[in-house]
């Protein structure tokens, strides 16, 4: 019986990563589109490789900084 409690926090855990992955995710289209306007037409969710960012992800960088080490000193 105690396996299964001390399984239930993993399975929060896992879910809040998820959701935080999600809004990361989010944010980093966002950044995108808001500092490469000028240059390119709008991103779509498609249009990125969010396995080549995920990395990024879980090394804890922000969503800015994720952009600009992606994308070099222009972002």
């Amino acid at each position: 019986m105690n396996e299964n409690v001390l399984s239930r926090p993993r399975a929060d855990e896992a879910r809040g990563s998820h959701e935080r992955w999600q809004e990361w995710q989010h944010e980093v289209l966002s950044v995108i589109n808001s500092d490469f306007h000028y240059v390119l037409d709008i991103v779509e969710w498609n249009d990125i490789d969010w396995d080549a960012w995920r990395p990024l992800f879980e090394q804890g960088c922000s969503p800015k900084d994720a952009v600009r080490s992606a994308f070099g000193q222009v972002a």
